[in-house]
C-alpha cells in the first residue's frame, strides 16, 4: 500500500517562538532541518530520512528519500484552497524515475474526507480507499475499502481539554513513516488522540489508548502506548 499523507502546506507551530527539531521514534533520532519556515531535510543519516522541496507559496511540492542517493520520489500539486488534491509516487530504476501510483485526496469545507489510492504493484487494478468523518475539528471516523468491501472501521477519542500543538507542522504527515489509522487524526485533529478504536473484517476489535508529557507551553514531549514510549519530540526556543 502506498505512504498516504494529507496536507503539505507549512503553516507555523502553535507557539511561534518554538521550532520542532528533533523526533526520536523507534529507538532512532531524526533531525529537522530549516530552510526559514520550510522543513527541507530530515533524518539521522544519509541511508534513511527525505529532502523536501518548496515553491514560492511555501508549499512542498517534491519529496526524495532517502537523504543520499535517492530512489523513491513524492510530487504534490494542490487545489485552489491550497489543500493537497494528488500525490505521486516514483521510483529509481537505472537514470529514470518510473511512475508507481498516485493517491487523490477530496475536501468538503477545507477538510478531508476522502482517500483514494492506486498502485501498479497492484496488478488487479483495486482502489484502496477511505472516508473521514470530523467532528470540531477533530477526525472521529475513518473506513477503509478496497474496491467496494470494508475492510475496517475506525472510531477516534479526544481529550477536549488539550490542543495538540503537532496539526501545525502538516509536513510532518507526509514525511513520517505510515502509520495511517493513527496518524491521520494524530498529525491532523485540534485535540490530542486519546484512543483509537478498529474493528476490521475476520480479526477482533483493537483499541489503542495514548499518553502524553507536555512541557510548560503545552507543547507535546512524548507520546506513549499504554505504557510504552513511541515518539519524543524535541524543540528549540527563543
Amino acid at each position: 500500500m502506498l505512504l498516504v499523507f494529507v496536507s503539505c502546506k507549512k503553516t507555523k507551530d502553535e507557539t511561534p517562538s518554538c521550532l520542532l527539531t528533533e523526533i526520536n521514534t523507534g529507538g532512532l533520532n531524526y533531525i529537522l532541518t530549516y530552510d526559514g519556515a520550510n522543513m527541507v531535510a530530515i533524518g539521522n543519516g544519509t541511508s534513511t530520512g527525505a529532502l523536501m522541496h518548496y515553491n514560492a507559496s511555501g508549499q512542498m511540492i517534491q519529496q526524495e528519500r532517502p537523504l543520499e542517493n535517492p530512489y523513491t520520489r513524492f510530487t504534490y500539486t494542490y487545489n485552489n484552497s491550497g489543500k493537497v488534491a494528488k500525490q505521486i509516487t516514483y521510483f529509481k530504476e537505472g537514470p529514470d524515475w518510473v511512475y508507481k501510483g498516485k493517491v487523490q485526496y477530496k475536501y468538503t469545507d477545507k477538510q478531508l474526507t476522502s482517500i483514494q489510492e492506486e498502485s501498479t504493484f497492484n496488478t488487479s487494478g483495486t482502489i484502496y480507499s477511505y472516508d473521514i468523518t470530523w467532528t470540531s475539528g477533530n477526525l472521529t471516523t475513518l473506513t477503509s475499502r478496497i474496491g467496494s468491501q470494508v475492510l475496517c472501521n475506525y472510531t477516534y477519542s479526544y481529550n477536549l481539554k488539550k490542543k495538540n500543538n503537532l496539526n501545525a507542522v502538516s509536513d510532518l504527515y507526509f514525511i513520517d513513516l505510515p502509520d495511517n489509522f493513527v496518524k491521520l487524526p494524530f498529525y491532523l485533529s485540534t485535540n490530542l488522540l486519546t484512543k483509537a478504536d478498529s474493528n476490521c473484517s475476520g480479526t477482533s476489535n483493537l483499541i489503542r489508548l495514548f499518553t502524553y508529557t507536555l512541557d510548560e507551553k503545552g507543547l507535546i514531549r512524548n507520546v506513549y502506548e499504554g505504557n510504552q514510549p513511541i515518539w519524543k519530540f524535541a524543540y528549540t526556543c527563543n
